[in-house]
């Protein structure tokens, strides 16, 4: 864990005091002297935790000395890192980011906010100790790797990270839902197989996994997991070796969406019948909405829904010991 100095953390613990209502508003706080020996510090520990709160308006030098408590909050201080632009073949878009941080963007004035590019970040003391929180949108495994030591003021977006506070899609439960559902209409006996990125190593896609894994555990069928290259032509007779068992239907979960066109394509190619040879899933595909002659199951991730989530998280940040899991359900599905 990250080390936090001495007049951090005091500062911190004399916030609590305050918004608890320890002192009123317009009245003395304890003397320096008393505050040295009440919270066991030396006393410039205690001149630099209260020139910051002094700073922030939250206490002001009365003329006749003493310090008074004025009520105020100090804007919390954010750094939101993100990439400016994300390019997965697994379907992630910009679009997502902007959702995201399009909330903070309109109550910019109640907080101190740095944005910064993710995948340019190094996280270190020097770079993180002068903020509050940081709130990390879609950080891949590596990234989430680097974090861990500061975990206690870091938020991440959009990944259920344990040890983390989190706002997220509920991936991989989603993804269970939706093949279950498949599973119960293809009926039995019935092939299930997850179309599984080769050399792809990231959180999201592997809770999507653990959730087709999930359905398959339920409903007693053996998972397959079928590795694919970034490949229209790899995909399209890759597939092929799932014609093992004619009349056996095929359950196949996709975890993102960029699959879906050539999926759709090959089964087509195949005279597989959709709802009857075929029952497909992907995850964050729109167009499953517009297209239900299509009869895609797909999850549609409500970023704009995580961003006031996030907005939210932020406003509160601080004020409870607990962590913050939340999970934000996806809009509703075909």
């Amino acid at each position: 864990m990250a080390h936090v100095p001495k007049y951090k953390q005091l500062k911190q613990q004399l916030l609590t005091e305050l918004e608890s209502g320890k002192y009123p508003v317009g009245g003395r706080i304890p003397t320096r002297e008393e505050l040295v020996a009440h919270f066991q510090v030396t006393r410039t520990t205690v001149n630099h935790a209260l020139r910051e709160l002094v700073e922030a308006g939250v206490l002001s030098t009365g003329r006749r000395g003493g310090t008074i408590y004025t009520g105020k909050r100090p804007p919390l201080r954010v750094l939101v890192l993100g990439n400016a632009v994300a390019s997965h073949w697994f379907g992630y878009h910009e679009s997502a980011h902007m959702d995201i941080i399009t909330p903070l963007l309109y109550h910019a004035g109640e907080f101190q906010l740095e944005f910064a590019e993710l995948k340019s970040e190094e996280p270190s003391e020097a770079r993180f100790g002068k903020f509050d929180c940081i709130a990390v949108i879609m950080p891949d495994a590596g990234m989430i790797k680097k974090l861990r030591p500061f975990r206690e003021k870091v938020l991440i977006v959009n990944r259920c990270a344990e040890d983390f506070h989190y706002i997220s899609t509920p991936h991989r439960e989603t993804v269970e839902q939706l093949v279950s559902a498949n599973i119960r209409r293809a009926g039995t006996p019935a092939k299930a197989i997850c179309l599984d990125p080769a050399d792809t190593v990231d959180p999201v896609l592997e809770a999507r996994k653990e959730g087709f894994r999930d359905a398959c555990k339920t409903a007693g069928i053996k998972p397959v997991m079928l590795r694919v290259k970034p490949d229209v032509e790899f995909i399209r007779f890759g597939l092929d070796k799932l014609l093992t068992d004619p009349g056996v239907p095929l359950v196949i979960c996709s975890p993102m969406r960029s699959l879906t066109g050539v999926v759709l394509e090959w089964a087509g190619r195949h005279k597989l019948a959709l709802q009857q040879d075929l029952f497909y899933s992907d995850f964050d595909n729109p167009y499953s909405l517009s297209n239900p002659e299509k009869a895609v199951l797909s999850a549609i991730q409500d970023y704009t829904r995580i961003g006031w989530e996030l907005y939210d998280a932020l406003r509160t940040w601080g004020k409870t010991a607990e962590p913050i899991r939340r999970k934000v359900s996806v809009r509703p599905v075909p």
